[in-house]
């Protein structure tokens, strides 16, 4: 489950959560909508904070599915490019 179906499905916000973990509210914006790669810290406090309902497999997917997309994105910009 990634950070964002987490808070949203137990409706949690981003303040309270970031209180749970011990972190600031925008380090956990940041990493809900994969902004940054959060540190093994971090990440270990949100498994922690979720119960393991956000795994660190959920957090580094969450990061390769975003960069992935942006080099898609790149990518068709070079093909129309003569």
């Amino acid at each position: 489950m990634n950070l964002k179906a987490y808070l949203d499905d137990n409706t949690i916000g981003v303040r309270a959560f970031a209180r749970r973990c011990g972190l600031s509210a925008a380090t956990i914006k940041r990493v809900r909508d994969s902004e940054v790669v959060p540190s093994r810290s971090t990440m270990r406090k949100i498994v922690e904070a979720t119960d393991g309902q956000v795994t660190v497999h959920d957090l580094m997917s969450a990061i390769h599915a975003e960069a992935s997309a942006t080099m898609q994105g790149s990518t068709k910009h070079f093909k129309d490019v003569k």
